[in-house]
């Protein structure tokens, strides 16, 4: 300032150089002071840009300061970032780039991992008319008051001063919604966000003097249940933000209202399990229907909102609808082997049909169709199953054929290396099945209803559609299952959805899917039916290869005779246009198509069979062989083979 007055007076050397001579001076010295006022000027510009010079390299020293230690903070959360993938985590667990409101200057600032501030305040509302974004108040400040939604997050900063915290996150302006790649990951870390901050205000903007607490509609909405769950702390604000109370105060009423868990909502309140070991110890029926009388507005965030109830991660797809919640389902199949995930009711307009679908697929449409699974609890651990031996164990994995035939190389049923696959054909499991009325069949789900004295387990109904893949029928309803049932161990393909538009012309394909089948009846006691080839055409609690209407099929049963001596057999059995129906049974060490069906020579085995075994089409319809008579029949929509012991000890 100094210098620009000097600067000025300067300029005035003319007038001052007049007064000089005014004041008596002789011309010589009058050039003299002149020269040296010229001169001063000059030393002063000099001065003046040497200044700025320094200044600016100062400022440039400044800024380069700041870039390397934003840039320090980005390696930090870089480093973390590949140290979470080498451990094969995804990243956004461990680490996440978080925006936060500086609760002095309202400005937002940026953090990196673990510069994160340990203490913040979150906010948890209703999304209404005229929100703030991130661009509102990062480019119009000077605007900010004439946003409705500015006062609800200025009234959260003030408060968050007075008790102590200097940073607040508000989901409206805390995150850059134009970017999808910043959007995807906030929706990621924002369960880590709620359960890591201080403490969390809800602000309530209908519950007034007149209004009741649990009327709210802030209760209805989906993204608000993991702002109610996550947090250690919970403080209710009216519209008018006077405190309502605390969520611990509040508990009870929350707990009737929502259905959660009153160690769910009080997990804060002492020290004990994280909320996501809790939330892990309940049923993923009962959370599925927390969510259930939630809505969203757009389709696809009632899946989202759910990721951290569920701790699982997946990229944001909007524009994918119900897909959405298709995916949130695939991936807790991921984490764990909890069945009551299929546990859910289809009712009138869950898949936008006008009656329930006669048949669905194993995966839900909606949290919707978890309305009645809030009673739910687990027959036991599901940490405990063992891989068989239960009638509710369900192992998601890449399995080798279960019963493919005795001699061949049998495989592992469960590869741990490739767990949790979803084929092309539906989910691929190890299911113990019971059989029920009308060819379906029942399979448990580990758990029942609280409220049910009898404790027993309920189950639901799958339909062989052919070809090892299952549909479930009945999807309005589940079944209490009888205690010590006979049940089956078996490989089968859980078709994961179907579309409404398909239901019906796939009940009418249903009921002509045992067309052609081949059924066996077993009459004698001594006989035991022990596999079957292919075994992905056979059902094993009907006896049957379920061919699908084909025009040609070759397979076989692998059994076992324990009469006098135990012998180890097959019969083959198979159909062509041209020779129809034929079987042909054969003994371990004897017969030729014992040895062809062992070693997998479909073919020969076939060739075999119909030269030496029995041809619907020629009326030869019973072979004996040592110990064993088989005989054919006409079935309801195929053939019907029985096996029974015979006498006969020659061929």
């Amino acid at each position: 300032m100094q210098s620009a007055a000097k600067r000025r007076k300067l300029l005035e050397i003319p007038e001052r150089m007049e007064d000089v001579r005014h004041q008596g001076l002789e011309p010589s010295q009058v050039g003299l002071v002149a020269t040296k006022l010229e001169r001063a000027e000059q030393r002063l510009q000099e001065i003046e840009i040497d200044v700025v010079v320094k200044r600016e390299e100062l400022e440039k020293t400044v800024i380069e300061a700041r870039h390397q230690k934003d840039q320090h903070r980005k390696a930090e959360y870089f480093e973390e970032m590949q140290r979470a993938t080498d451990k094969k985590t995804l990243v956004f667990k461990t680490t996440t780039v978080m925006k936060l409101l500086n609760c002095s200057t309202l400005k937002i600032e940026e953090f990196f991992g673990s510069s994160i501030p340990k203490s913040y305040v979150v906010l948890s509302h209703r999304w209404e008319a005229d929100e703030v974004t991130y661009q509102d108040v990062i480019n119009n400040a000077k605007t900010l008051a004439q946003k409705r939604g500015w006062a609800k997050i200025r009234e959260t900063c003030r408060i968050a001063l007075e008790r102590g915290h200097n940073y607040a996150w508000v989901d409206t302006c805390c995150i850059d919604k134009t970017s999808s790649a910043e959007l995807s990951e906030a929706i990621n870390s924002m369960f880590k966000w709620y359960a890591n901050a201080a403490v969390c205000y809800v602000f309530l903007s209908d519950v007034g003097t007149n209004q009741a607490f649990a009327e709210s509609l802030w209760f209805t909405r989906g993204w608000t249940l993991q702002e109610l769950v996550a947090p250690r702390e919970l403080l209710f604000f009216d519209r008018d933000w006077d405190l309502i109370g605390t969520g611990a105060q509040l508990c009870d009423v929350i707990h009737r209202r929502t259905g959660i868990s009153e160690k769910i909502l009080l997990h804060g309140s002492a020290p004990g399990p994280s909320i996501g070991a809790l939330l892990s110890s309940i049923p993923v029926a009962v959370r599925m229907s927390w969510a259930a009388t939630r809505v969203t507005t757009r389709e696809e965030d009632s899946a989202y909102s759910l990721l951290g109830i569920f701790g699982v991660n997946m990229p944001m797809l909007y524009g994918e609808g119900r897909g959405a919640f298709m995916r949130l389902q695939e991936e807790i199949i991921k984490e764990t082997n909890d069945l009551t995930l299929f546990a859910w009711i289809a009712s009138p307009g869950d898949s936008g049909a006008q009656d329930p679908p006669e048949y669905r697929g194993i995966l839900a449409s909606s949290p919707r169709e978890f309305r009645n699974a809030g009673k739910l609890e687990l027959s036991r651990d599901a940490k405990y199953n063992p891989e068989v031996g239960t009638p509710w164990f369900m192992s998601f994995s890449v399995m080798g054929e279960v019963g493919s035939g005795v001699g061949q190389k049998k495989k592992k049923l469960t590869d741990s290396s490739e767990q949790y696959t979803m084929t092309n054909k539906g989910l691929r499991i190890v299911a113990e099945t019971t059989m029920a009325e009308n060819n379906t069949q029942l399979l448990g789900l580990g758990s029942h209803d609280s409220s049910d004295g009898s404790r027993k387990e309920i189950g639901l109904y799958l339909e062989d559609q052919g070809g090892g893949v299952f549909l479930r029928a009945k999807p309005h309803k589940l079944v209490k299952l009888a205690k010590n049932a006979p049940q089956t161990s078996h490989t089968i393909y859980l078709k994961k959805h179907i579309e409404t538009e398909a239901v019906t012309q796939i009940a009418t394909r249903m009921k002509f899917v045992s067309h052609g089948a081949i059924r066996f009846h077993v009459l004698s006691s001594s006989i035991e039916i022990i596999s079957a080839y292919p075994a992905r055409m056979w059902n094993p609690q009907r006896l049957m290869f379920i061919t699908d209407g084909e025009s040609s099929f070759a397979g076989y049963i692998y059994l076992r005779l324990t009469a006098n001596v135990s012998l180890d057999g097959v019969v083959a059995c198979g159909f062509d246009p041209e020779v129809k129906m034929w079987f042909c049974p054969g003994w371990n060490g004897r017969d030729a198509i014992y040895e062809a069906a062992m070693s997998g020579d479909m073919r020969r085995m076939r060739e075999i069979g119909v030269r030496d075994g029995r041809r619907w089409v020629t009326g030869e319809r019973s072979k004996k062989i040592i110990g064993l008579e088989v005989s054919a029949g006409p079935g309801q929509q195929g053939f019907d083979v029985s096996l029974r012991q015979s006498n006969c000890t020659v061929m």
